[in-house]
């Protein structure tokens, strides 16, 4: 379905909806950092809202989005959020930080959006 991307309070949230193919997904979160470069803030976090998401990502997938974000450290802050309310997906969000633990970004699940934001805004 979509992919969408909005900036708020220096922080790139990501949601998605359905099924979104990974490649779309690379796109949409590739102009969501060209729109934080382009902005005069840099140390932007990262807030992937994957409770309306139908997708399954496969291991390359994961370690594929972890490695777009480790090549994007310049203006990202290193601390991304996600809010996930399956198992599913909880337990794909947490092989995600295992992989983006080891290009030292650090990632934090979350099963609300608030503690999500909390957690993220406690490091500013």
């Amino acid at each position: 379905m979509a992919l969408v991307y909005r900036m708020e309070d220096r922080c790139i949230v990501l949601a998605s909806q359905g099924h979104v193919a990974y490649e779309e997904g690379l796109q949409v979160f590739s102009a969501a950092i060209a729109a934080a470069q382009a902005s005069p803030f840099s140390s932007w976090h990262i807030l992937f809202d994957i409770t309306a998401s139908e997708e399954d990502r496969s291991e390359q997938e994961l370690r594929g989005i972890a490695s777009f974000i480790a090549a994007n450290k310049e203006i990202l802050s290193g601390r991304c959020a996600i809010v996930a309310d399956d198992p599913l997906h909880f337990g794909l969000s947490r092989m995600f930080q295992a992989y983006c633990a080891s290009l030292d970004v650090a990632v934090e699940v979350f099963d609300q959006l608030s503690t999500a934001r909390s957690w993220l805004e406690a490091s500013d």
